[in-house]
């Protein structure tokens, strides 16, 4: 007789090794670049998503959002620092000045508002100015600060600046960022996770002659009280990008990174590290093919580079070698290099409302050779939306091995009517190797864990109508009846039910 942990695989991954069948049958992607992280969320808000990175789903990922970026190295979850999508982002050029607010209210003293303005400048370029806040005390009233549903837990503002289409290509953000959360909830006691921190981003494009050239900075500069620990962080990042023509068909590049981040504590221990990466080659390009070879040198240590592509209207393939790098964190919090090599094969399509993309992969980490393996799949038909995802890393090491996504959309026309109704649907399955789990009690974010892999299924549901420029939204979140069981350090995530209104003002 089978025991469960044996039946689970024979049937899991029967339905596994189908899905991504069905994803190498269809041949379809969003045509995006790449994927985006991975992410692990344990409370009801979204306030602490785990995010980790694309291309190593081992180590915590840096977010980019815009200019800004936000350190994944901390430990961090770092879904408290991301507002809501702007609606007002790449607006029409005959609009001067927009202005929405998006407000939520639901269980359990749930409030989450944002306000944004655009406004059109004389030069020709744009301003916006975004502020969020949240209340949320949670089931048990203990999520507020200090124990206390009194005060926002939640607060973020941010101003950018945009240049006007087809000048520098300059952009700049500034972000106040300030939390102070009892979220996850510990299975232990109530935990106070606070920050306060200031983001400051900028990137810069323009032709020198013949020669491209890309700039980008960002900071993040914070004091923390978190996994039973104060301390005081700044992290800065640099990149230069250069590309310059040598023949017909051939051109040079360069791509300088850096980033450093110093940590302090309150009895004086202090801990620094940086990494510089440099990648130089040579690329070719003609008509549907273009290749590029060249090294990366990191840690006094080479790597070879290299990348081919096919493209067509509606179709390409690529093949790469990349190596990336990020800093991570020990039991104490000291920063290490860990720069990591891996190979990707992806193929993309759009074709009659049909996208998608399949990578199929392999991570050198530490010695071990990972595969890797990812898929979204899409199929957007007037107003039937329908959306499949999966990822799979090949590791006992990481956190959770797979996971399975779908998401469903509806949102037909009804003759005569200004109003459109809309229902969506979101189902994620994950599978957890057992390997560790979720701790926000320990600097290193995750605690081992012994006792064999689990399973969550979460399940999610929203109904709606748009009208111009207003959307009201009714969202039923974590619907299983028994919660998301994400960490025995954690409490379940329960069910959250709120409204949400968004509405833009044009003038």
């Amino acid at each position: 007789m089978l025991s469960p942990r044996q039946n689970f695989k024979g049937h899991g991954f029967a339905i596994f090794r189908a899905s991504f069948l069905l994803a190498a049958l269809l041949s379809i992607s969003q045509m995006q670049v790449d994927f985006p992280p991975l992410s692990l969320t344990p409370d009801q808000t979204g306030e602490s998503t785990f995010y980790f990175a694309a291309s190593n789903p081992l180590i915590l990922a840096d977010i980019q959002d815009g200019p800004l970026l936000y350190d994944g190295s901390l430990n961090l979850p770092l879904g408290s620092f991301l507002i809501r999508a702007n609606p007002l982002q790449m607006p029409p050029d005959s609009l001067a000045n927009r202005t929405f607010f998006d407000y939520s209210q639901g269980d359990y003293g749930y409030h989450d508002i944002t306000l944004g303005n655009e406004a059109a400048l004389a030069s020709g370029g744009r301003l916006y100015f975004i502020g969020a806040g949240r209340s949320f005390s949670g089931q048990y009233g203990n999520l507020g600060p200090e124990n206390s549903d009194r005060n926002t837990v939640l607060q973020n503002y941010q101003l950018r600046y945009e240049s006007p289409a087809g000048a520098s290509g300059l952009v700049l953000g500034l972000q106040y960022h300030f939390e102070n959360t009892g979220l996850p909830v510990t299975a232990g006691g109530y935990e106070n996770r606070r920050e306060e921190s200031f983001h400051f981003g900028g990137s810069y494009e323009r032709m020198v002659g013949r020669t491209e050239m890309s700039l980008r900075t960002a900071f993040q500069s914070g004091k923390y009280s978190a996994y039973g620990k104060q301390f005081d962080a700044f992290t800065l990042w640099n990149r230069l990008k250069l590309k310059r023509p040598i023949r017909a068909d051939f051109s040079g590049y360069m791509d300088l990174q850096r980033k450093s981040v110093a940590l302090q504590f309150p009895e004086a221990h202090e801990y620094r590290n940086r990494f510089t990466q440099l990648n130089t080659g040579i690329s070719w390009r003609r008509k549907t093919v273009s290749a590029s070879f060249g090294t990366a040198f990191i840690a006094k240590k080479f790597y070879l580079t290299g990348e081919v592509i096919w493209e067509q209207a509606n179709l390409s393939l690529s093949l790469r070698r990349f190596v990336e790098n990020n800093l991570s964190a020990d039991s104490i919090l000291a920063l290490q290099n860990n720069p990591y090599p891996a190979s990707e094969v992806a193929l993309q399509i759009k074709w009659s409302g049909i996208s998608g993309k399949l990578s199929l992969g392999q991570l050198d980490w530490t010695g071990d050779q990972i595969p890797l393996a990812r898929y979204d799949i899409g199929i957007d038909w007037r107003w039937f939306q329908l959306e499949f995802t999966g990822s799979y890393v090949g590791s006992d090491h990481v956190l959770f091995d797979y996971r399975l996504g779908t998401a469903l959309r509806l949102d037909p026309e009804i003759p005569g009517k200004r109003y459109r109704p809309f229902l969506e649907l979101r189902q994620s399955y994950t599978h957890f190797t057992g390997y560790a789990v979720p701790d926000l009690t320990r600097t290193t974010a995750f605690a081992p864990f012994y006792g064999g892999y689990f399973t969550t299924n979460d399940l999610s549901f929203q109904i709606g109508f748009d009208i111009h420029n207003f959307r009201f939204t009714y969202h039923m979140d974590h619907l299983l009846p028994e919660g998301l069981t994400y960490s025995p350090e954690l409490l379940p995530v329960e069910q959250l039910n709120y409204f949400q209104v968004l509405w833009i003002f044009e003038n």
